[in-house]
């Protein structure tokens, strides 16, 4: 075999190399992290501004897994009048499998969400509440088993 044989050998595997890699990539999901992600950027200092109402709280807002009952419980600071909240379950490697809860009503400072429909894997938790007037934030990750 000549160095002209060789030649086309290396472009030819190269090419079938090139096309392999674009034709994987076409099949990858792009999945955006939300479809309104302008809009959400726009309005990220009041996210800021949540989240350093948080941080400020002295009692801080918690998260913790029940995973016997697959719930999630939400402990609020003590004393804290809480008007409205929204809790968003993020799954990072497919945005059909999201979650939006809404609460309202009566909210204590323990409220308890059935998560058992969670499918397993990573979440990311993110918890937009309303307390006397103020605007919180907090995030968490979970490990649903």
């Amino acid at each position: 075999m000549n160095w002209g044989w060789k030649i086309a050998v290396v472009y030819s595997a190269f090419v079938v190399g090139m096309l392999s890699m674009v034709v994987t990539a076409s099949r990858q999901n792009n999945d955006l992290v939300s479809e309104d992600y302008y809009a959400r950027e726009l309005a990220y200092q009041d996210r800021i501004d949540a989240r350093a109402n948080s941080q400020r709280l002295q009692e801080p807002m918690q998260f913790e897994w029940l995973s016997d009952c697959k719930q999630l419980q939400l402990l609020f600071p003590e004393g804290a009048s809480l008007n409205s909240g929204t809790l968003h379950l993020y799954r990072p490697s497919d945005a059909s499998q999201d979650r939006v809860f809404a609460l309202q009503g009566s909210l204590d400072s323990l409220t308890t969400v059935d998560l058992s429909q969670l499918s397993a894997g990573f979440w990311r938790v993110q918890l937009d509440w309303e307390a006397g007037g103020s605007a919180y934030f907090n995030e968490t990750t979970l490990v649903a088993p």
